[in-house]
């Protein structure tokens, strides 16, 4: 007897077979249509970022920059303190916070970094731990991990538009190969312009956030950087990177990156 012969005798029969290829149909429906979505919103995070990096002087504009020296202080509360940036595209980054009495210290060459760490005592020089080696990895790059995330294997998502700090902005999310977000970016809808960044991490077990505004943008060697970043802790400002001068594609002395030998 074949179903239609079924569906005469017994309808409970057909009706029941009806009712399991509707649910079967509905359900590789939702999951097209889940996709189709997914893909588009990749599509608008794609664009977005597109249009963001053209904004800040393009692919191409950040590909010509081989290095960067950046000098400037760090404020916190009512205290200021000289620091210096250096950076080789994609390979090295050297950071120095000057607090009078001992430096804080870091430097990192492709794949190994080292750090002062005055917890272990005066002047103590140790490597860099996992997490550690991979913030130094993301630093590297000089567009940003937003800018160059295709070459860093990150994939985008997008949160539609949000009211940040009084202004209209794309929400670009940013997942790490294991499926993470890291970062969240919010991008003006009409300049272009990057209005916040968070930073999300997690530590034993509990995710914190660090909001990034950067501010006074200045073109330097075809690009823009900017002059001026706050970041905010539970919405409190906990410190100020203010800088007073940029170099592009100077020569530096690739010794600067490496371990000191004298260990304290």
């Amino acid at each position: 007897m074949n179903n239609r012969t079924n569906c005469l005798y017994s309808p409970g029969f057909c009706s029941r077979g009806f009712f399991t290829t509707f649910i079967f149909m509905k359900w590789t429906l939702f999951i097209m249509l889940l996709t189709i979505s997914a893909s588009a919103f990749a599509q608008q995070a794609e664009s977005i970022t597109d249009q963001y990096a053209a904004h800040l002087g393009g692919y191409a504009g950040f590909k010509k920059i081989k290095t960067v020296k950046i000098t400037g202080k760090t404020i916190a509360g009512e205290q200021s303190f000289p620091m210096l940036l250096v950076v080789q595209t994609g390979k090295s980054i050297y950071n120095m916070v000057d607090i009078g009495d001992h430096k804080f210290i870091s430097g990192y060459d492709q794949g190994t970094g080292w750090v002062t760490d005055f917890r272990l005592g005066p002047d103590t020089i140790r490597d860099m731990d996992e997490p550690e080696l991979m913030e130094q990895k993301g630093m590297v790059s000089m567009g940003g991990p937003l800018i160059e995330y295709r070459e860093n294997g990150t994939r985008l998502g997008y949160s539609g538009v949000k009211k940040i700090r009084e202004k209209d902005a794309y929400r670009i999310d940013l997942y790490d190969s294991t499926g993470n977000m890291f970062i969240k970016f919010y991008i003006d809808t009409t300049t272009y312009m990057p209005v916040q960044m968070s930073l999300i991490k997690t530590i034993d077990g509990k995710a914190s956030e660090t909001q990034i505004v950067p501010s006074m943008p200045q073109w330097v060697g075809g690009v823009l950087f900017f002059m001026k970043q706050e970041a905010y802790v539970n919405g409190q400002l906990s410190q100020t990177l203010l800088f007073d001068k940029v170099e592009v594609n100077i020569t530096i002395d690739r010794n600067i990156f490496q371990k000191p030998v004298k260990q304290y």
